[in-house]
């Protein structure tokens, strides 16, 4: 019988998991749930090492904003003491502004996220977990954007 990780995994499970490729992309990335909830809980779980190395974050919304701007913005709630890994977080971060309805945006978009995967060390195919941090009024948007 395999041993289990912290993670409940066998070793084998949590190496194939620590070795994928992933992208959180969190839409509605530049409003009060995403900055005071979402990403402070991404954070959490980088300094908790749950997260995997190659993992990219990329935010998605309609204000127009620059990187810096946005980092800024989003870590205005992290947790207090933990600078080294703070800068290591957020070299995973990307922000993209564009418009929730508009397939060309969506095109963009990804071409910019295939790029970000592709330097996290994707090797081609990646998983990737869409949350939606909107009004349930632009779900169908998104969702037909997605």
């Amino acid at each position: 019988m395999s041993e289990q990780t912290a993670r409940g995994l066998t070793q084998e499970e949590d190496a194939a998991l620590m070795s994928a490729s992933l992208a959180v992309i969190v839409i509605g990335a530049s409003g009060d749930l995403a900055k005071k909830k979402t990403y402070p809980a991404l954070f959490s779980l980088h300094c908790h090492g749950l997260l995997p190395p190659k993992a990219v974050i990329a935010g998605f919304a309609r204000s127009h904003m620059e990187h810096e701007e946005f980092l800024q913005s989003i870590s205005k709630n992290f947790k207090k003491g933990k600078d080294d890994l703070k800068a290591d977080f957020l070299k995973r971060c990307f922000y993209f502004a564009g418009q929730y309805d508009s397939s060309a945006d969506w095109a963009k978009f990804d071409k910019v996220l295939q790029e970000a995967e592709a330097k996290a060390g994707s090797k081609g195919e990646a998983n990737r977990v869409f949350y939606l941090a909107i009004p349930p009024t632009l779900f169908v948007s998104v969702g037909k954007g997605i």
